[in-house]
């Protein structure tokens, strides 16, 4: 399926089934177990104003006083990305 839409999105001119669960392998990735927002393939008016709600949310100007703060619904850290320095000045205190 994958590999199937890619070539019909012009990312690639070919590519076959097993070099897509290669990459995937590789870049530890599992598309098939992340479940997320889509939009429906009904016009689902309830779901289109809550999602033009929240776009309105971005488009309003900068405010100091009341700033708009993105949250990260994943349950995962990024240990990887972490400054050594402040790794070790976190185990001091802990």
């Amino acid at each position: 399926m994958l590999a199937d839409k890619m070539v019909e999105l012009e990312y690639v001119e070919s590519i076959s089934y097993v070099s897509v669960r290669n990459i995937l392998k590789k870049n530890e990735l599992k598309p098939w177990k992340v479940k997320g927002w889509v939009i429906p393939p009904e016009q689902n008016s309830e779901f289109v104003a809550h999602r033009e709600q929240v776009l309105d949310v971005y488009k309003r100007p900068y405010d100091e006083d009341n700033p708009v703060v993105c949250m990260d619904e994943s349950p995962e850290e990024l240990m990887e990305e972490c400054n050594s320095t402040l790794m070790e000045g976190a185990r001091k205190r802990g």
